[in-house]
């Protein structure tokens, strides 16, 4: 035998015989923050989407992007309100008081809670409108909406 006849050649290498567990495992990780950073990344595009024809009147488009947005983001709490509010406008009461729950749920701020009063005198259910205007008097006392809404279901 020649000295050194078993040295591998220059520029390969062996192959690793075992896998090494954490360093596999750094990698499943990394590649999965970066999956979720791009699909928060792909919500927030359709939510801006479903914003514009929204704000322009156009309902269908509007309520198909917003869909995708929930999609990818279950519990973004905008796009939630945005959609109770263009099945409000549609006059799908139900769907909108549904919708307007979800948004609360996942992030509870005053203005679905107005939305979702106006939704509750829409569908002609006064004690569950005025709990939330009172809901919204708790939180803020001086909001002038919830203000004036009281007034109006109290007017006969």
């Amino acid at each position: 035998k020649q000295a050194g006849a078993n040295r591998v050649p220059p520029g390969l290498e062996r192959l690793m015989l075992s896998i090494d567990g954490a360093a596999l495992s750094r990698v499943d990780d990394a590649r999965a923050a970066a999956e979720l950073r791009n699909q928060r990344e792909v919500a927030v595009f359709h939510l801006e989407a479903g914003r514009r024809p929204f704000q322009a009147g156009r309902d269908g488009e509007a309520t198909a992007e917003l869909r995708r947005a929930i999609y990818l983001s279950p519990y973004d709490r905008d796009a939630h309100l945005l959609l109770g509010r263009l099945y409000q406008r549609a006059g799908r009461t139900r769907d909108a008081i549904d919708e307007l729950k979800i948004s609360i749920w996942s992030d509870d701020q005053i203005d679905a809670h107005l939305a979702l009063a106006d939704a509750y005198v829409q569908a002609h259910d006064i004690p569950a409108a005025r709990a939330e205007l009172q809901a919204v008097l708790t939180r803020d006392p001086a909001n002038a909406d919830a203000g004036r809404a009281i007034e109006r279901l109290a007017a006969p």
